[in-house]
């Protein structure tokens, strides 16, 4: 059984998601200790950027486990490589990739269509 937090988690990045429109592989997904670091200095993704979203997860392995679902929908993982599979990094993030970001979606635009993520099931119970 999903946790309330977890399915919070979920619920969020989907959204996103859906409203920047495109697919999951044009969005990079990971977890973190230090949001800071990871997503805005290496990743190289502005505060004020709009198609950015970050939540804290209850512990590591729930952010890892979020992690991986949104992976299997073609999402981008980015790995962290101080995560030692601890319970640190809690912190999920997932950005829209844009030539601005250290990753970015081939150099393409993005297309008009929408795909909604909120409906599939990522995760089973």
């Amino acid at each position: 059984m999903l946790s309330e937090s977890t399915i919070k988690i979920i619920r969020d990045i989907s959204q996103i998601i859906s409203e920047a429109g495109g697919e999951c592989s044009e969005w990079c997904v990971g977890c973190t200790a230090d949001v800071e670091l990871r997503m805005l200095r290496e990743s190289g993704v502005p505060p004020e950027y709009r198609w950015q979203i970050c939540r804290c997860a209850l512990s590591g392995s729930e952010a890892r486990a979020i992690v991986v679902g949104f992976r299997n929908l073609s999402c981008e993982q980015v790995f962290d490589p101080n995560d030692d599979g601890g319970e640190t990094a809690v912190y999920v993030f997932a950005y829209l990739k844009r030539p601005m970001t250290a990753k970015t979606a081939n150099g393409q635009g993005i297309e008009a269509s929408k795909r909604q993520v909120s409906g599939q099931q990522i995760f089973a119970d």
